[in-house]
């Protein structure tokens, strides 16, 4: 063995030794290794090239990869030779000459770093940061025009626009083609050959279909070309439609070019994968990878010779069942379960008429018997001159032509339809399904033709609200659905019925919602479970009259637990939004990305702070664009202070993350930039937009979200710039990220706070008018719909006002303000919708369910600060979710945020006239949080008794007598205490007034006791508010 071998066998082994790292970084791996001398391939035209190895070393890991099981080694005979066998215990598998390695003696780094400088000096190797051994690196003149015809065109697409590379990964729903020809490949000339054909000819078919290449493998017995339809940038509606009319025109092609020599196999398959850059960033390339192209793989191999499709291309095209013939279920390598798989068998004399015609017919019978055997051209014109014909008998004088889905029409249809239809006196009635794609396809094949002049465009208005009501209504068979549904139904289907029907037809085969028989006027038991299910009746939207007392009907709620604004696009939905995102520009397309992350109605500062670096002095320019272009609307301007965006002022900077997200803060230096609230105009693109990012970048960018707004989730200063549930995050300081969430101080930008709250009032108008002006039959019926509905739903508050003369009495304002609450003249309104609720969806997002359920209490305790009582019951059942799965787990909720869960409840009780049930509630709350109130007379009088004593005076000269580092421990948990403290005081107030409205003497006696109670915490109270204010700055202390 020469130098030279020596060389390649070591450089073999250490090769070997990091396949077997590999191995134990990624499960299941399987690794298979060869080495020899291979043929390099450059094969395509202008429009893309393609570099390929041949050879026999290619032959050898093909068959040794297919001896390899999950996690282990193989070596082909040509490897096992050159490796240094003493390194390795290996064991020869039967009947083959490939070896499996067992274990083997690792190099030192001194051994690698010794063969490594014994390449030989015509390898041309370079230094780098990235580089774990030496690497090629491109001689510096060559020929860039030649490197880029070997990149795909979506690449090319954002580089052009200096689109940054973390952005060229997205998760998108695409439709993959695998083909695959099996003949021999040792003739490397002819083979070349057909590979130019092929490619040739396949560009040819797939281009117009928005189509592309994305790899080409090579294999001893062939080659497999992998394409994919919908990457970035050229996204078409009915995809999987182009992509088996392009599957069957490859197979015929195909089938013709290599002849008798061999088979041709294709596959096509639908869903999401991931598109994006794979490797190491000295070697990396843009492809897809996920289950449906490894399931598109296995089909292709499976079944050899059709052009087979999976259940979801199947269903996705809508073509007639006869288009396709089921398939013999067959184990597939890496799937548990077979799968159903069709065969296309394309149009057929059977698919084109929609009939039962024989396939054998008389010569002067089939009139396409005829025409198949005829020239191209001749075909043609007897194809144009037949569908005139048909034209001719179908359509009278005076007729009125209708068209469904003209989008599908091309140019040389218009062009048979032209001189008939122009010749006699006929109305023409076209319409397309919505898209843009779809518009834009229908103008270009009606540009040229003789009709244009005659076309009439009119756009069609949107459903009003009542229709969609009466319309989904009506699909699903019930009389009354939820307000909830109807708001979500309007947002997103933008009033257009087709829209309509596909969202309806996803949440009924996704199990989102139930459906049952009501009876009107059943009196039913008194819980929490019934309250909820009577608000979202009481909300619900009907067709018609509702029916009278004892009647029955069906109705449709939303199933508990379902989050509607979380809820995926349907995938035929997907394609239009993502068709028309793609005609977007790549960095005005990035920028809707990151804003979607944020919400339907998003604030400039918050967009700022989590766009990199590299764009961010690009953003009015691009939010300006998009505002020209009707996808975002802006709701207000604010002109940039002088001091906006100082870095002290603002969330500290968070470590870069491995998806390149991270990013510095902005300074005023180096952005120059308007701020101000914006809001989407097509919810359904901000879906589709959202839906793109993979799931380690979105999660970062909902970290920083959380971030820059929980430094705002507090009470306006008109309230006194507090939690809303009083010193709550002292309360659970357990739960509380110390990553993300600041203590507040007097930094904060106004003009932030401003804009937050200008976004807050957007999106609450955005919620109430998206189901206001519903018209019902009877004047009545409207008024006991609205009666339910957020803030029109203030009749126990009006019944409240009457029972006491003065407001501070009344247990509905807040007992923890120290001032008259005016919550109708407050900002807090605007902060509740803008960052308390988004907070709790960025932290359900991230699987932070304790942050989550936190911001939930939020929630529900601003809503009832700001007297919407209809939103903090709402917010308190959607917490029920977080709660159980909480307690489900080892780290259980603090006590202190349970208790505040069911004394929120008995509030929310208060407020609904339900009595009973809010006594039951703060019952509960009060025992969780050490102060069980009395259930009967002996424990009434022990209690009473007890409360007696000076308790809050004990406990105040205890304090004194405690060593100093003891008092010190004590002042750290001051505000803990004085958050249970005011939660008791708050429960013992609402208690105290529950009793008094009972109007009995029982009543009379409890809810003095209650106001004793209430009493003796107060002086609790006051003394950890005094002892606050001579240990620590009162303002700061004091905050409640």
């Amino acid at each position: 063995m020469g130098p030279l071998q020596k060389l390649l066998g070591k450089l073999a082994t250490l090769d070997l030794e990091k396949a077997e790292a590999l191995n134990d970084v990624f499960a299941s791996d399987v690794t298979a290794i060869s080495a020899g001398s291979m043929h390099l391939l450059s094969f395509g035209d202008e429009r893309r090239r393609h570099l390929c190895v041949v050879g026999k070393a290619l032959e050898e890991v093909t068959e040794a990869e297919k001896l390899a099981n999950a996690d282990e080694i193989v070596l082909s005979v040509s490897c096992w030779e050159l490796c240094e066998k003493h390194r390795l215990r290996t064991r020869h598998i039967e009947g083959k000459t490939a070896v499996k390695v067992m274990s083997m003696n690792q190099m030192t780094q001194s051994e690698c770093q010794d063969i490594l400088g014994k390449l030989p000096p015509k390898f041309f190797f370079t230094r780098n940061e990235y580089a774990v051994r030496p690497a090629l690196f491109l001689n510096p003149d060559t020929d860039m025009w030649d490197i880029l015809s070997y990149t795909p065109e979506a690449v090319l697409r954002k580089l052009e626009e200096r689109v940054p590379p973390d952005f060229l990964c997205e998760l998108r729903p695409v439709t993959v083609l695998f083909l695959h020809l099996n003949f021999d490949t040792k003739g490397i000339v002819s083979f070349r050959s057909v590979l130019n054909n092929v490619n040739t000819m396949m560009q040819d078919i797939i281009c117009p279909h928005k189509g592309e290449v994305n790899k080409v493998f090579l294999f001893d017995k062939g080659c497999t070309f992998l394409c994919v339809f919908g990457l970035p940038g050229v996204k078409l509606p009915e995809e999987s439609v182009h992509a088996l009319q392009s599957a069957f025109q490859i197979f015929n092609s195909c089938s013709k070019i290599i002849g008798k020599i061999g088979t041709v196999s294709v596959s096509v398959t639908s869903g999401m994968v991931f598109c994006g850059l794979i490797g190491h960033p000295l070697r990396h390339e843009y492809t897809v990878i996920g289950q449906k192209v490894n399931l598109a793989a296995r089909m292709m191999m499976t079944y050899s010779g059709l052009v087979t499709c999976d259940t979801t291309t199947y269903a996705n095209s809508r073509l007639p069942t006869y288009y396709f013939k089921k398939l013999p279920e067959r184990k597939m390598k890496g799937f548990k379960h077979p799968h159903t798989v069709y065969q296309y068998v394309g149009i057929t004399t059977k698919s084109i008429f929609g009939m039962g015609l024989t396939m054998k017919m008389p010569d002067n019978a089939s009139l396409l018997g005829n025409i198949r055997q005829m020239r191209e051209m001749q075909r043609k014109e007897e194809l144009h001159s037949t569908w005139a014909k048909v034209l001719e008998k179908t359509l009278n004088r005076n007729a009125i032509f209708v068209i469904d889905n003209a989008h599908f029409i091309d140019y040389a249809s218009w062009n048979i339809m032209a001189p008939l239809l122009w010749s006699i006196p006929v109305s023409m009635v076209v319409s397309l399904c919505p898209g843009f794609a779809r518009t834009k396809s229908f103008h270009n094949a009606t540009a040229n033709s003789q009709m244009s002049d005659k076309i009439t465009y009119c756009h069609l208005e949107k459903l009003k609200l009542s229709a969609v009501v009466q319309k989904v209504c009506q699909d699903l068979g019930v009389v009354s659905i939820p307000r909830a549904l109807v708001r979500f139904l309007v947002q997103r289907s933008l009033g257009i019925p087709y829209y309509l029907e596909e969202l309806v037809h996803f949440l009924r085969c996704n199990d989102m919602l139930l459906f049952h028989i009501k009876r009107w006027g059943e009196k039913e038991q008194d819980n929490w479970e019934n309250l909820s299910n009577f608000a979202v009746l009481e909300s619900s939207l009907t067709r018609s009259s509702r029916p009278g007392t004892g009647s029955e009907a069906m109705i449709c709620i939303v199933k508990p637990g379902v989050n509607l604004d979380n809820t995926v696009l349907p995938i035929n939905l997907k394609e239009i939004a993502l068709a028309e995102l793609d005609e977007i520009e790549p960095l005005e397309q990035a920028v809707l990305k990151f804003a979607a992350v944020i919400g339907p109605v998003f604030t400039t500062q918050l967009l700022l702070y989590i766009l990199p670096t590299r764009i961010r002095h690009k953003m009015t320019v691009l939010l300006d664009s998009l505002v020209s272009d009707n996808i975002l609307k802006w709701i207000e301007s604010i002109e940039q202070p002088e001091d906006a965006q100082d870095p002290s002022k603002v969330p500290p900077s968070f470590p870069q993350s491995e998806t390149g997200m991270g990013t510095s803060l902005p300074s005023k230096q180096s952005v120059g930039c308007q701020f101000g609230v914006l809001m989407f105009q097509k919810s359904l693109l901000r879906q589709a937009a959202y839906e793109l990012w993979i799931q380690k970048q979105r999660l970062t960018l909902h970290y920083k979200c959380a971030a820059f707004l929980e430094r705002h989730a507090h009470k306006c200063q008109s309230c006194g710039q507090g939690d809303f549930i009083a010193f709550h995050r002292f309360a659970v300081t357990n739960t509380q990220d110390k990553g993300s969430c600041k203590d507040l101080d007097d930094g904060d930008d106004s003009h932030t706070w401003k804009a937050l709250v200008l976004a807050g009032k957007q999106l609450k108008r955005e919620r109430v008018y998206a189901t206001a002006g519903i018209t019902d039959t009877q004047q009545d019926q409207q008024q006991q719909q609205k009666a339910f509905v957020e803030d029109d739903f203030g009749l126990m508050t009006a019944f409240c006002s009457l029972l006491w003369s003065s407001p501070g009495n009344c247990p509905l304002s807040s007992v923890t303000d120290s001032e008259d609450n005016n919550a109708l003249s407050c900002d807090c309104r605007g902060i509740v919708e803008s960052v308390l609720v988004p907070l709790v969806h960025h932290y359900a997002s991230l699987g932070n369910a304790a942050r989550a359920f936190y911001y939930l209490l939020e929630s529900a305790a601003a809503y009832l600060h700001v007297s919407n009582y209809y939103m903090a019951l709402r917010k308190l059942s959607e917490a029920d979710i977080p709660r159980n799965s909480l307690k489900n787990k080892a780290n259980a909720i603090s006590c202190f945020e349970d208790a505040t869960f069911f004394s929120l409840k008995g509030e929310v009780c208060y407020c609904l006239g339900r009595m009973e049930l809010a006594k039951k509630m703060i019952r509960k709350a009060l025992s969780m949080l050490g102060r069980p109130f009395p259930k009967n007379r002996a424990e009434e009088f022990v209690r009473c008794q007890m409360e007696k004593l000076p308790w809050a005076a004990y406990v105040a000269r205890g304090a004194y007598f405690l060593p100093q580092n003891a008092r010190e421990f004590l002042l750290l948990g001051r505000r803990k205490k004085l958050a249970w403290l005011l939660r008791q005081r708050h429960c013992l107030s609402l208690l105290e007034h529950l009793f008094k409205l009972e109007g009995t003497s029982v009543g009379w006696r409890l809810s003095c006791l209650a106001a004793r109670m209430k009493a003796n915490t107060e002086r609790a109270v006051d003394f950890y508010l005094s002892a606050a204010c001579r240990s620590y700055d009162a303002g700061l202390e004091m905050t409640i």
